[in-house]
């Protein structure tokens, strides 16, 4: 975040001495700082109160722990639950995503100093914005320091990568029971914008945990089942229209439920005007509910 600040300053300070403008770079850095610090601390805070309400509402222990730099990761996967990843069981995927997240701090703050230290100095004690490039050829190359440098810069790539991979899937599982219909809209948007994440857990916090895409998948597999579909995608028979009962004797007038035999008059007769319409079936949500289990979880 640092050498990011400072490469925006730097392209700021040579649209300056363009246009002849003085900036002071010392109070624009901590100004930046500050909003950054902010802006991150709000997203956390209202992630922290979403976790907390979800937490102590589904019987998850030490819910202050979602108020916690880093354990709030650890909080989260505890909510999630375990999930199937792939071929694999994980306890608590937010466990993972917490300890290559402080790996990445860990590397990126160190490579950060060693690029950005001499121009943080030289910006905070004389107000004059260096490239770090400048120092790194003229300081860090005479000491070998630059080969180190490197190394960090390299494991703090390789455990970025590896985090956003496990934080794009945990993202995922979380919203697959929190976000109903519109799990993957919450997804997608947290994971292109990321502060955006704190502000839907917020919102979501009085939301039931629901496995909506197994919902889905249990109403699917009941509606094929039952032979509702038509028929089609039967391997041994495409064609048959199952829908229909085909024990059932139809006339070949196709106004025969308008002729006064009908069974739609006998049923009308009885008082009972819906006879011919069946109940809906339900058994999708029925078999949900009766068959779900939170401990295994296939995510993908």
């Amino acid at each position: 975040m640092i050498s990011n600040l400072l490469e925006t300053l730097l392209r700021m300070q040579e649209l300056a001495d363009q246009s002849g403008v003085v900036i002071n770079y010392k109070a624009m850095f901590i100004l930046s700082l500050c909003l950054s610090l902010a802006i991150t601390l709000a997203m956390f805070i209202l992630k922290g109160i979403g976790l907390y309400a979800i937490g102590k509402r589904d019987g998850i222990g030490k819910p202050y722990f979602a108020f916690i730099p880093f354990l709030s990761i650890f909080y989260m996967g505890q909510i999630v639950g375990k999930v199937k990843l792939f071929n694999f069981k994980i306890g608590n995927l937010g466990l993972l995503v917490m300890i290559t997240y402080i790996l990445q701090l860990i590397f990126g703050g160190i490579t950060d100093w060693m690029y950005c230290g001499d121009s943080l100095l030289s910006l905070f004690k004389y107000n004059v914005l260096v490239s770090p490039d400048e120092y790194i050829y003229t300081g860090y190359m005479l000491f070998g320091v630059i080969n180190l440098m490197s190394l960090f810069n390299i494991l703090t790539y390789v455990f970025s990568i590896v985090y956003l991979i496990l934080n794009v899937f945990f993202i995922f599982a979380f919203f697959r029971f929190y976000g109903g219909n519109r799990s993957t809209i919450y997804a997608f948007l947290s994971i292109l914008i990321e502060p955006l994440f704190g502000i839907f857990v917020f919102v979501l916090r009085k939301q039931p945990r629901f496995d909506f895409s197994r919902y889905v998948r249990m109403n699917f597999n009941s509606y094929n089942a039952n032979g509702t579909n038509g028929g089609y995608n039967n391997p041994q028979n495409p064609y048959a229209q199952s829908r229909y009962d085909s024990s059932t004797n139809k006339s070949d007038d196709p106004f025969t439920e308008y002729s006064s035999n009908s069974s739609t008059n006998k049923n009308s007769s009885s008082g009972d005007v819906f006879a011919d319409y069946p109940e809906s079936d339900n058994s999708g949500a029925k078999n949900y509910n009766d068959n779900i289990n939170k401990d295994d979880e296939d995510l993908f």
